[in-house]
């Protein structure tokens, strides 16, 4: 029994939708046509490095320990993912005597058993890949070049002048056709029976395309890819799954620690040397150095010069000893963390008022309008809401989800160069000269809380249970190989005896407009 397991970031269920429609995407309604096209739903937040190890361990963020792609270490960013906890679902197909090759998924994820394992990206900079077994390394490059091991499928940062749009997709669309002519090489040389691919062409297109036909021809590329790899390994069974959707931004930009500050939970240094270094080499490194520049740097230096530089950026101008509570202000994964005496460095709550004032600060999040005078955020839940299980404390204190405008559109959070732009307000309109959608600055496109879900067949059992969220996907891929892999059981993450009954009655209406539970819950 052959699968052929496909991540596809970022990919889009409306959009997918529409282009099946359209008739665009043949080898996804093909899929669909044997077996079923649906939404599944994310991690809170739908980040990357938290979605794709839900899916592969089958397990939440609190069980597998991942949150992001950096760490947060008192006040400093520490790039790098950790290793998931758990095994992954490849690596029970391993252990169950299948042959399993992984190629490209992002963050340190289980290799134990497989038959080679090539690493996707687990830091914002493109550095070189992790390859297993000893020897694959040089003979990809040897094939195929150094650049089928590169993480970026494009300069991410050259997204402006004439023509931008249709020259930026062409090298999205040429690195999927380089993908997959390597998953299709692999699968031969290894004999595989499950074939695990990564493409991040979607995503990218998602935050820098969106809207676009540019767009467009980049999904086709990917169903394109697809096709081919369904072909060369004629596989028995096909899941395709995105770890979340893509949707528009607006034109606002919000600054979780401007509405904290104005709140009187955080004090900002009006001057702070260290900040406005953080943000000048921030931008340069972001936008002044080539990528292979930047690519030789970090192999010569290290994650301690970007790190120092990252967390100057984000937190230097914080006045730590007079704030109660401060947010990372990242657009993916919007949160608040209370800084808590002897676990922050510089900590002013007591460690027995922590889940007071996290509800101080909570009560204030959830009264807060944007400038349209509807909720700024659509959820705002503390911690143990969200997440369960032996890695809970290294989440934030408070996870946020913003709120759609009323043309489905959301805010974006403000990147630390934007900060002294904004002066005191806490929102402002997306300036001009930001709207071109360079990385670590306003991008065109968000992520979304539903990815999209293609299987086909059906597996010939059921999987543990209903294939409602991520942590489903694990047991359904198991299933469409006759394995059986044990979930563990399902907590309603909404349900937490810490919320309000206010909480508990908001939260009910929303997920029975979703048809997740029933309204009488």
């Amino acid at each position: 029994m052959k699968l052929l397991f496909l991540g596809l970031d970022g990919f889009d269920p409306d959009v997918a939708a529409r282009l099946i429609a359209g008739g665009r995407l043949p080898a996804l309604a093909s899929i669909a046509a044997a077996g079923s096209l649906g939404r599944v739903l994310s991690t809170l937040p739908p980040a990357t490095m938290p979605a794709w190890a839900t899916c592969l361990t089958g397990t939440c963020p609190g069980r597998h320990g991942v949150f992001d792609f950096a760490r947060i270490d008192g006040y400093a960013v520490r790039f790098g993912t950790r290793r998931a906890a758990g095994p992954t679902f490849l690596e029970t197909m391993a252990a169950a005597g299948l042959r399993v090759g992984s190629l490209g998924f992002p963050g340190r994820f289980g290799r134990d058993g497989l038959a080679f394992h090539v690493a996707g990206w687990d830091t914002p900079l493109d550095v070189a890949a992790r390859v297993s077994p000893a020897g694959l390394h040089d003979r990809i490059v040897g094939r195929f070049g150094a650049r089928a091991l590169r993480f970026a499928a494009a300069d991410e940062h050259r997204t402006s002048g004439g023509g931008w749009p249709d020259r930026f997709a062409a090298a999205l669309r040429e690195s999927v056709g380089a993908r997959a002519a390597l998953a299709s090489w692999l699968a031969r040389e290894f004999r595989l029976d499950v074939l695990a691919v990564h493409f991040q062409a979607a995503d990218t297109a998602g935050h820098h395309l969106i809207g676009t036909r540019a767009m467009d021809d980049v999904y086709a590329a990917v169903d394109e890819a697809v096709g081919l790899l369904a072909g060369s390994l004629e596989p028995d069974a096909v899941v395709a799954v995105s770890d979340h959707g893509m949707g528009p931004a607006s034109g606002v930009v919000v600054s979780i620690n401007a509405l904290l500050e104005r709140a009187g939970f955080l004090r900002n240094r009006r001057s702070s040397v260290r900040a406005a270094a953080g943000r000048v080499l921030r931008r340069a490194g972001l936008y002044a150095l080539p990528a292979r520049a930047r690519s030789a740097v970090v192999r010569a230096a290290g994650l301690v010069a970007p790190e120092a530089v990252e967390s100057a950026a984000r937190f230097g101008a914080i006045d730590m000893p007079a704030t109660a509570a401060f947010s990372d202000d990242l657009t993916y994964a919007p949160s608040v963390r209370i800084n808590v005496r002897g676990r922050e460095p510089l900590g002013t709550v007591a460690p027995g008022d922590r889940e007071r004032v996290a509800r101080e600060v909570a009560d204030c999040l959830r009264g807060v309008r944007g400038p349209d005078e509807r909720p700024l955020f659509e959820l705002v839940l503390p911690r143990e809401a969200v997440y369960e299980g032996p890695f809970l404390d290294e989440a934030p204190d408070i996870i946020l989800w913003p709120a759609q405008d009323a043309l489905g559109r959301l805010p974006s959070l403000c990147p630390p160069h934007l900060r002294p732009r904004m002066g005191d307000r806490c929102w402002m309109a997306v300036p001009p000269d930001e709207r071109r959608g360079r990385k670590g600055g306003i991008l065109r496109g968000n992520h979304r809380r539903h990815g999209m879900l293609a299987v086909g067949p059906a597996p010939r059992a059921p999987a543990e249970r209903p294939a409602a969220d991520l942590r489903a996907v694990a047991s359904l891929a198991c299933a469409a190989v006759g394995i059986h892999a044990p979930v563990p059981p399902a907590r309603d993450e909404f349900t937490d005896d810490r919320l309000t009954g206010a909480e508990r009655r908001v939260l009910a209406r929303r997920l029975a407009a979703l048809g997740y539970i029933d309204d009488a819950w």
